[in-house]
């Protein structure tokens, strides 16, 4: 359908550029940003006008508090198949991990957990303010650039449907296979860089509790090393909701076991929890 859609524009901005005239500059235009944002390797949204750049980089992702604050960087991830769920009798393997296979069109995820900040501009609270410290072990941050979380899925379902309308663009939650597929960056280990349990090669991706020795809460988001999509934070820092109604990842509380790519929790919609937060998807 993407690859239809995709050939579609091409040949109809072709069309129109050969015949130049007749008021068809800005249909021209349009068609050709069209496919600048279906081929486009990042997409930047700016989070209060709802613009969308398409990139081939960011060069200053990990330096620019823009991409935390006011505007939000998406990666494409290339439509294809890949193996998810884990081996019975395999390290901590669940039940509901049986393996098997996720099928998934070309689509955007962000490449950070939705900060604080940027959840202000889209929603306007801060829930996490309301936090009590001491019914979190370890305490809690709140920090522009830190992951936004204390906020219920139902809440963030209904933000994401009001901020897609005003915006001009689809905002959701991943799904569960979209979520799996971008962690595991087209890997088969346990986690996306293979499947060391050791804490000084997890240290480098990951805030979980083996790592986070004193954290008080999650890091800045995209404080360690992204995985194989360039995508950060995968495993720990916060849990991240799906849209299929589990959350995923583990978080800087949680045991290494949690955070395996595999592992999922269901997640009531009416809860609000302080391990909790999100990554978005795009649909341009």
């Amino acid at each position: 359908m993407l690859r239809h859609t995709l050939m579609g524009l091409i040949l109809a901005a072709g069309m129109l550029l050969q015949s130049g005239c007749g008021g068809g500059g800005t249909q021209t235009g349009t068609l050709v940003q069209n496919v600048s944002i279906i081929v486009a390797n990042y997409l930047v949204l700016d989070l209060a006008s709802g613009d969308v750049e398409a990139r081939s980089d960011v060069p200053n992702l990990a330096t620019s508090s823009e991409y935390r604050r006011t505007k939000m960087v998406f990666k494409a991830i290339s439509a294809g198949a890949n193996g998810i769920g884990q081996a019975p009798g395999s390290f901590s393997a669940q039940a509901d991990e049986s393996p098997g296979t996720a099928n998934v069109r070309k689509y955007y995820i962000a490449v950070f957990e939705m900060t604080q900040a940027q959840w202000q501009v889209l929603a306007g609270t801060t829930p996490w303010t309301l936090v009590n410290p001491t019914s979190v072990v370890g305490g809690i941050i709140n920090s522009p650039e830190a992951p936004a979380f204390d906020i219920r899925q139902a809440s963030v379902t209904q933000t994401l449907a009001s901020a897609s309308s005003r915006l001009g663009v689809v905002l959701d939650l991943p799904t569960d296979d979209q979520w799996e597929y971008a962690c595991r960056a087209g890997g088969a280990g346990i986690f996306c860089w293979g499947s060391s349990r050791s804490d000084l090669v997890a240290r480098t991706y990951a805030q979980v509790g083996e790592t986070a020795a004193g954290a008080t809460g999650p890091l800045i988001v995209g404080s360690l090393s992204p995985n194989g999509y360039g995508l950060f934070d995968m495993h720990g820092n916060v849990w991240e909701m799906t849209k299929s109604g589990t959350m995923r990842g583990g978080s800087w509380s949680d045991t290494l076991t949690q955070a395996r790519s595999a592992n999922k929790v269901t997640l009531d919609p009416q809860l609000a929890h302080a391990l909790v937060g999100m990554r978005l998807v795009l649909v341009p």
